[in-house]
């Protein structure tokens, strides 16, 4: 089996990263932290070390987060059930965030947010393709 990194976002060799976490008795956010800590890990320079560094991207992870995590009520025409839906999406350049309104009235940036939505669909279904139950769900994203 072949393992390598989603995105090239990493500098660490993924088999040797993986090799390291399966040395791990349970897995967690916090006990890779702690087995990064050491020097000599193949994962340590991947973590910022200096706390006043790793607080503010700390903070700008929470407040992604959290706009990301403001919805709005959408009424299906269907079913008239209400769905929660992002009010706030980031625009091509990926530092900046617009309502949902900006993306209906930029053609340019409505575009980009349906490519965004299509290679989400590819990502749910590479992360769960192996569940046999979802290949209804699969079948209809191929057929997009």
């Amino acid at each position: 089996m072949a393992v390598f990194w989603k995105t090239n976002y990493f500098k660490a060799d993924a088999e040797e990263a993986y090799k390291e976490l399966m040395t791990l008795d349970v897995i967690t956010a916090e006990s890779v932290v702690e087995l990064a800590k050491n020097e000599s890990s193949v994962i340590h320079d991947e973590f910022d070390w200096d706390d006043e560094v790793a607080g503010h991207k700390w903070r700008n992870h929470q407040a992604r987060v959290l706009i990301n995590n403001l919805v709005i009520e959408v009424e299906q025409n269907e079913t008239k059930e209400s769905v929660p839906v992002r009010i706030l999406h980031t625009t091509s350049d990926r530092d900046d965030y617009k309502p949902l309104e900006y993306f209906m009235t930029h053609e340019d940036e409505r575009e980009k947010l349906l490519k965004q939505a299509y290679a989400d669909l590819e990502s749910f279904k590479r992360k769960y393709y192996t569940l046999k139950e979802l290949k209804p769900v699969f079948d209809a994203i191929n057929a997009l």
